[in-house]
This record gives C-alpha cells, structure tokens and sequence, in this order.
C-alpha cells in the first residue's frame, strides 16, 4: 500500500532526510505505524500458525516497504498502535550503500508492561534509548469498588465467562496490568486468535504432559491422549490399542525423563504448569519482549526451549474423530512454543 499508494511520503521521507543532513541534524521519526517487523523476523511462522491478519499481523510491512523506507536514509522510527515494546532492526545494501532502519514500538501506559520510552542524543550520530516502567500510579484504585459491584452483578446474573475478582485485589498498578494480560489472554486471546484443535490439545495438558508426549513415536487418537491423561472420552476406542498406548505412552515417559535430566532438569519442574500458563508468557513476551522476563519464572525458559526443539520437529499426528477434517500432527500444534522462544 505504501510504495503503490503513498510513493509520495517516501519522497517526502528521502527529502525531509536530506534536509536534516544540510542542517546538522538528528532526524527522529514518528508514525501510527511500523516500518519493519515487530515479531523477530517470526512474522511468517506466526501467520501459518494462527492465520493471516491474527496477532496485528496485517500492520507488518512487507520488506520491500521496509527496504524502500530505509534506501530514505531515514535511521529512527518510533510507532505506535499495538504498543507492543520492540526494537526491530533492517539493514540493506543497495548500490554499493548500507543502509540501517531501526523502528522502536513503544509500549503502553495503560497495559502489560506499562512503560514509556525516553530517546537520548549522544554524539556521533547515536541515540540512547531507555525504557521506563511503570510500577506505581496514585489513585490506580479508586474505581475499584464500582467494578467489583460490576462483578457481583455479573455473577448474580449467571453469565459466562466472567473476569476474576482477584484483579480487584491489585497491590500496585503494575500488578493489575499483569492481571490484565492474563484475562485478556484467557477471556479474548485465546477464544479468538487460536485454532480450536490447538486449544482443545494445549489446555488439557500440563508441561509433563506435553514433554512425554514430545518424546511419542506412534500415531495417536484423540480418545488415547485422552485416556493418558484421564480426561473421559465419548468416541469408542479398542481396549488392545489403548493398551498398546499406553505402554507406548510410559515408554516415552521414561525417554522425557532421562531427557530433562540431560538438561538438568526434571518431569516435576514441568508438572508445574499447564497450557493456559503456557499461552499467558507467550502473550507477555509478545507485548512486553525481553521486559516480560522478570514475570516468568527463571526456571521455565529453558523448560520452553527444550519443548520448543522436541516438538516443533515431531510428526506424530492425533487422529480426530470421524467427523473432523484430518489429523492434527503434533508438531504443527506445538510449533507456537518454537515461535515464543524466537520472539524472546
């Protein structure tokens, strides 16, 4: 749209650019929009994953637009609108010239991680850029009582789907904003942006789970998973195979756990959270990047990559009931856990 509707801002741009170089100057640039990607370069990844236009995907410029943005000599943009915190960075060589984009999102005051960028002119051409949290507003508080009126109502009234209270319970601003994330993750993210296969797999596991499963090397059923992991199953399944299964399925349990240990760690370690955890600090460190880190537990990382290796290369597929289209190879599902570590 930009360089086949818009080849005007790009002379501008390139004009505006010049000027600045005539007069000395630091340009800093500022748009509603991106000027590069803002997922790592996992933009793709995440579209086949979830679907075109998910995840503010159709803000992601293609890179001949990002390219023909840089060829401006242009070298700062700060954007806005999704108020995800990201550095992103574009260098091309064109012509015997390098050219280098940085395009810095700034975050939010008013979601998960609510900061403020401060851009610092050093010498030589540089720019500094820090990123201020906010941990405290006065009077965050003070309209707590109305919603938790809005919750009793909402509860009396028997509807579905309700925000948590806990919210309400908030000590600092900081911390409702972490609440925040963590409903719009389980109340709007997930129904909306997930496809339903995945969410039916994912929510019924916990990181043990998933790991023994990693370690699977035999076509599933939907019922066998199921049984694995004690949830009740409608379809009919043969009492062999499920036996079969399940020995398979304590075979692989015995590979995850020689497999933790290898990378010290433990099958308990990954017992200790589940899918919805899982979707959460994906969606932390997708609005927050590396400032997400001191909200996820030091020890999960290494516990993400290690399912991110196991399960992103598997082709083991869960076989859906009769009535569903295919089957669902496990990798496919899993590979989000891939896209997360690489975002991070």
């Amino acid at each position: 749209m930009m360089l086949t509707h818009k080849q005007h801002v790009i002379e501008w741009i390139t004009d505006t650019v010049e000027a600045a170089k005539e007069q000395n100057k630091v340009l800093i640039s500022f748009s509603h929009f991106p000027m590069t990607d803002f997922y790592n370069g996992a933009s793709e990844e995440i579209e086949d994953i979830f679907g075109e236009g998910n995840f503010q995907l159709k803000r992601v410029p293609e890179d001949d637009t990002s390219m023909a943005l840089a060829q401006t000599g242009l070298g700062i943009h700060v954007g806005g609108h999704m108020h995800f915190n990201d550095t992103g960075k574009k260098q091309y060589h064109i012509g015997g010239e390098t050219y280098t984009l940085f395009n810095i999102q700034a975050p939010s005051l008013a979601g998960y991680i609510p900061a403020y960028k401060v851009l610092e002119i050093k010498g030589a051409g540089q720019v500094e850029v820090e990123t201020v949290i906010i941990e405290e507003v006065p009077r965050f508080d003070e309209l707590f009582e109305h919603y938790a009126e809005e919750h009793a109502y909402l509860i009396a009234s028997g509807k579905e789907n309700v925000w948590t209270r806990e919210i309400l319970d908030s000590k600092d601003y900081y911390q409702l904003t972490d609440w925040h994330i963590k409903e719009l993750t389980r109340l709007r993210f997930l129904p909306s942006e997930w496809p339903q296969d995945m969410k039916n797999m994912l929510f019924n596991m916990n990181g043990k789970d998933m790991l023994i499963l990693s370690q699977l090397e035999t076509e599933i059923t939907v019922c066998q998973l199921k049984a694995a992991l004690d949830i009740p199953c409608a379809d009919a399944y043969s009492q062999d195979d499920l036996n079969e299964f399940m020995k398979d399925w304590n075979d692989a349990k015995a590979k995850a756990t020689l497999l933790a240990q290898e990378h010290g760690l433990t099958l308990i370690e990954f017992a200790e959270w589940d899918g919805t955890e899982l979707a959460t600090d994906f969606y932390r460190l997708r609005n927050a990047d590396e400032l997400a880190f001191r909200d996820i537990k030091q020890s999960r990382l290494p516990q993400y990559k290690l399912l991110s290796n196991e399960l992103s290369e598997m082709e083991t597929e869960v076989r859906l009931p009769a009535e569903s289209d295919g089957h669902t190879p496990v990798g496919q599902v899993f590979r989000f856990v891939s896209v997360l570590c690489s975002t991070s």
